[in-house]
């Protein structure tokens, strides 16, 4: 028929859909997306047959019939496009011929059915659809009542199949964006493990908060200061903001962070990291977790996750120490031309312990190393930091105190816009209360806030109220502080004493269901808790109003660890439980602490705090031991809500006091009853919270005094007569606790009292293995004195001297080898101290050993030798160590065969190049790769392949699992080494191994674009019974997987003949 004409082109349109719905017959009942693809074809072949019908009825005159003709030429492009996508698609036949028949399954993911085929079908459907309409508009212009029937049925047609082609692209766009979310997700997470690994403090959250209390427009005098605009552009390194207590520091250190967020966002070369230090939250006070938090933030450049992975993928999973923190920091710095580090608070930073003067400490040694870092940092004006700052040649920045009082009068306008009430006070008032609060402020944003807290608690706002409020304000915040505790009823004077005290004292944040269950303890005499007197948990925000603040914890996987919870309990979040709680401010804290003026309440003492808390938590977990409503599972924190604190947190309290009075823990440590309730709560020899599973081993009371530090309470036990080796526990006995945890005095009075320094017991199979475990020298000193055996063997690492080596405690190790130990013990996973020290990196460990006379080429252990465990974990400084002392580089044996292949699998190119250098045989067999070669080929290290092959490996070389390096390439989908190793004169159909060939392992593990490049490099095509067998063994036949569905597209010949694909169809791969 004439496709020239208007029917012509309708019947044309028809005919092709017919072509493409014969042929779509075949396959429609192989999935629901061919069986949709075939549906929506029919639909538009209605549409069409509905439209030629309607035109072969009608009678037109010319100028009508031309109009129409000229709507439907239109539609010709789209419908020959259609034609030719018939044409392509009669290329690929149906099934046939028993091999064929074996994988139609597999072949229902060919061309024809393939997603980009669905999208370009619905392009060309969408077309032709637009276009049919202006035709139908035409025709319904002049056409009879009858037809208009027929055409309403033609519009509705042509409507459900755009619908069809509209549902076809949505799902098309969901299967995408799905696909690039499980990228996304693929490429982050191995970052999120180990970040889930290092859990650093959220300063994230921090920020966010920080942001909250930021009125937009103030502020920006600093970001306008010329200091600033110096120290941003590099022309000063550091900056110090400074000023006194409630200045608004922390809000100004944010709108620095966000300033050098977006210039960093805009700037490919410059990196930021950022932590605020707070006095309520122990997770933000330490220097360790200073450094966790900022190695995070750099983490994503792929030198410093680099380094993190090598970290996290350690067997042990030890989490890396201050230095090599420091140092990873410092190594992230490098990433970039400019690095800004922001710190908050550094006054905030506890000068207990030493941590303020470890992180003041590492700021200078960090300025020293790293001369593209610019610090900046706040802090009321501290001798301590001011030194630091003087010592980093840091400008000096003070709060102005002029600018703050102008950012204060905007802040103070805001808010009396967003107060119902006081939004309704006449103009007059307000401007009053701006100046007034502004004037007074001295500078003081937290002295502003608390004033108009004040006011906004006033059941009236009359005018004559207000002025009456603004003309006795207190002058400081000290006074401020006591008239909001003198506010407090006398009534709830003992509660409100309480909750401050858990507040200045906690060792976390607490949520505001534990604050309000702390309420109902007494400490006093026995100890009581009134659970029949629980009120509501907001009263506790109604009694401390002022004093404290509130944020909600999100629901999420960090919620566990928010509340301390450990990830592995069911744990879940009752009303109250979301909410954090603490002291408004630090100067709250510094106030109640000091004494600085007559108090409405006695004077919080660290000390006799301490006691109180650690009282009230013995006294919740013996009242929860014997409630009845104890269900002895996960619920228990729910019902209890201070469960979890009080269990895993009481010793830490006691810890801390002063007091020898120690009845409340011995109550607890001798019940047997209360001690099982409280170890399944929390467990402190596994450190894990909800054991209600149940556990095995417990140990006596005294085990759990030497264990948790408790000095006292392991002196009354053992004055009372206490068995000091009684077993039980996960280091068997109180000494190896004691001696594990580093509690000298502890280790000294069980020894006084008899205790077997020899005793065979615990997880570190004596008690010197578990002092030279952590690193605890004058443990080691005093037991080996007191006659402990310093080559005993046992435990986790065989001796002393290998559990030293592989922590790298250098000094025990060496105190060790003075004191008798044999350097060269066998023994233990890695079968001596050197291979141990070799493996963890503890380079002058090594040093160490190899001088005192360890023999570098022993035999042994899980890696062989200290060599293959040195270059199987890149320790290259330790490598090239051990090869100056003489090892032999061909040494066989371990895991990894021997020291070339264990680098080359783990991709570290430097030492493969000095062992090379070195002599090594490049085609050494053995492992499980068989070589070197393989080795890096299976693991994808191309450049390391390239190493060996310019070297003069053998790319040809048979052996190991996979028999060739071809073949490991190919399973691991490595497509950039199979061609490296193509053009280098593989043989692509090498026989042997796992799989068979390389052709067998791409298509069965699915690499589509592999499987390709070996076809085309002379791969056969030829698959045996042994082949099929095995993807019967998979049920791969029954039930192909996606990726197998794919690579179907490859073999659009009849695979009977053994003929292979051709360029057209692999470009469609």
């Amino acid at each position: 028929m004439d496709p020239g004409t208007a029917v012509g082109i309708a019947s044309l349109g028809f005919q092709v859909c017919q072509g493409l719905l014969a042929y779509y017959d075949g396959w429609k009942g192989y999935g629901p997306d061919i069986t949709n693809a075939y549906n929506y074809i029919a639909e538009l072949a209605k549409t069409l047959m509905h439209l030629r019908d309607s035109l072969e009825n009608e009678r037109l005159d010319g100028a009508r019939t031309a109009r129409m003709k000229s709507c439907l030429q239109s539609c010709e492009e789209g419908l020959t496009r259609l034609s030719k996508k018939l044409q392509k698609l009669q290329t690929y036949t149906e099934p046939e011929g028993l091999r064929q028949k074996t994988w139609d399954k597999i072949q229902k993911a060919w061309y024809p059915c393939r997603a980009s085929t669905l999208v370009k079908l619905r392009e060309t459907v969408d077309d032709v659809h637009h276009r049919l309409t202006l035709a139908i508009l035409a025709l319904q212009l002049d056409i009879s009542a009858g037809c208009q029937g027929t055409l309403a049925q033609v519009a509705a047609d042509t409507r459900e199949t755009a619908e069809r082609t509209v549902t076809i692209e949505s799902f098309v766009a969901q299967v995408c964006a799905q696909n690039e979310r499980l990228l996304g997700t693929q490429q982050s997470d191995r970052f999120g493990k180990i970040v889930d690994w290092l859990s650093p403090p959220d300063s994230w959250m921090s920020h966010a908060l920080a942001r909250q209390r930021h009125e937009p427009g103030t502020g920006a005098w600093l970001l306008q200061s010329d200091r600033y605009r110096r120290w941003k552009a590099g022309e000063i390194n550091h900056l110090w903001l400074h000023g006194k207590a409630g200045s608004g520091k922390t809000v100004l250190c944010s709108t620095v962070i966000e300033d050098i967020r977006v210039h960093c966002e805009n700037a490919t070369d410059s990196g930021y990291g950022m932590f605020y230090f707070s006095f309520s939250d122990n997770q933000k006070q330490s220097y360790e977790n200073l450094l966790l938090s900022l190695v995070v933030q750099f983490a994503w450049k792929e030198s410093v996750l680099s380094l993190l992975r090598q970290e996290y993928e350690r067997p042990d999973r030890r989490l890396p120490g201050p230095e090599k923190l420091e140092n990873i920091l410092l190594s992230s710095t490098y990433s970039y031309k400019e690095t800004f580090i922001l710190i908050d608070a550094l006054d905030e930073c506890p000068e207990d312990g030493n941590i303020r003067q470890n992180v003041l400490g590492c700021l200078e040694r960090l300025s020293q190393r790293a001369p593209n870092l610019k610090l900046f940092a706040s802090s009321r004006e501290l001798r301590d930091v001011r030194e630091t700052m003087e010592v980093l040649v840091s400008e000096p920045l003070p709060v102005a105190t002029c600018s703050v009082d102008r950012d204060i009068q905007s802040w103070v306008s805001t808010e009396l816009s967003r107060d119902r009430r006081l939004a309704r006070l006449d103009v007059a008032t307000k401007a009053s209360i701006q100046q007034v609060i502004a004037q007074k402020a001295n500078g003081m944003f937290r002295w502003a806030y608390c004033q108009l807290q004040e006011l906004k608690k006033l059941k009236s706002a009359k005018p004559k109220y207000v002025r009456e409020i603004l003309s006795s304000l207190p002058a400081t915040l000290d006074e401020t502080y006591e008239r909001m505790l003198a506010s407090i009823g006398a009534m709830y004077h003992a509660e409100a004493l309480t909750l401050l005290r858990w507040l200045a004292f906690s060792q976390r944040p607490l949520s505001l269901a534990e604050l309000a269950e702390a309420a109902i303890i007494d400490p006093s005499g026995d100890g009581t808790v009134d659970f029949e007197n629980r009120g509501d948990v907001q009263d506790v925000l109604d009694i401390l109003s002022g004093l404290i603040t509130t944020s909600e914890i999100e629901k999420n996987n960090d919620t566990e660890k928010a509340l301390g919870v450990a990830q592995s309990t069911a744990f879940f979040l009752p009303h109250g439980q979301a909410t954090k709680m603490k002291l408004a401010h630090f100067s709250v804290k510094e106030y109640l602490i000091s004494d600085r003026s007559n108090h409405s309440y006695p004077r919080l003492q660290q000390g006799r705090e301490h006691q109180q808390i650690a009282r009230s938590c013995l006294a919740y977990l013996q009242y929860y031991s014997s409630s009845d409503f104890k269900k002895l599972t996960d619920q228990d924190f729910s019902t209890f809500p201070l469960l979890e604190y009080a269990s895993s947190l009481w010793f830490f309290h006691s810890r801390q006091q002063r007091d020898v009075d120690c009845r409340w823990e011995l109550r607890l440590l001798s019940s047997e009853d209360c001690k099982k309730d409280w170890l399944l709560a929390y467990n402190p020899d596994l450190q894990s919270i909800g054991n209600f599973c149940g556990f095995n081993n417990m140990g006596c009371g005294l085990y759990y005094a030497a264990l948790l530090g408790l000095e006292n309470v392991v002196e009354v036990f053992t004055v009372a007569g206490t068995d000091v080796d009684s077993e039980g526990g996960r280091h068997g006995n109180a000494l190896q606790a004691a001696s594990r945890e580093g509690h000298e005095r502890i280790v000294q009075m069980l020894i006084k009292r008899g205790s077997r320094v020899n005793a065979t017991v615990g997880v570190y199979g004596n008690a010197l293995q578990a002092a030279s475990r952590g690193g605890h020298k004058k443990i080691v000193e005093m037991l080996i004195a007191n006659g402990a055996d310093v080559n005993a063997h046992g435990g986790i690492r065989d001796n002393a001297l290998h559990a030293a080596s592989y922590w790298g405690h250098g000094d025990v190790v060496e105190l060790l080898i003075d004191k008798g130990a044999d350097v060269n013990a066998c023994g233990g996973k890695y079968g001596n101290a050197l291979q141990a020290a070799s493996y963890t990196g503890a380079e002058p460990v090594v040093g160490m050993l190899a001088q005192r006379g360890a023999d570098i080429n022993a035999r042994g252990g899980k890696h062989g030798h200290a060599l293959q465990a040195a270059s199987l974990q890149g320790h290259q400084n330790i490598v090239e160590m051990l090869i100056g002392q003489g090892v032999d580089v061909n040494a066989q044996g371990g895991c990894s065969g021997n020291a070339l292949m264990a680098a080359s699998s783990e991709g570290h190119e430097k030492i493969v190049q000095m062992l090379l250098h070195h002599g090594v045989d490049i085609d050494a067999p053995g492992g499980d790769f068989g070589s070197a070669l393989q080795a890096a080929s299976f693991e994808g290290h191309d450049n390391v392949a390239r190493v060996l092959i310019d070297a003069g490996a053998n790319i040809c070389a048979q052996g190991g699992n996979y028999n060739d390096a071809l073949q490991a390439a190919s399973i691991s989908g490595h497509e950039k080494v199979v061609e490296m190793l193509i053009d280098a004169g593989a043989d692509v159909n090498a026989q042997g191994g796992e799989y068979g060939n390389a052709l067998q392992a791409a298509w069965l593990e699915g690499h589509a674009k592999i499987l390709g490049m070996l076809i085309f490099n002379g791969a056969v095509v030829e698959y045996g019974p042994e082949f099929v067998e095995r993807m019967m063994e998979r049920g791969d036949l029954c039930n192909p997987p996606e990726h197998l569905c794919s690579i179907a597209t490859l073999f659009t010949d009849d695979l009977e003949s053994g003929s292979g694909p051709t360029i057209e169809h692999l470009q469609f791969v």
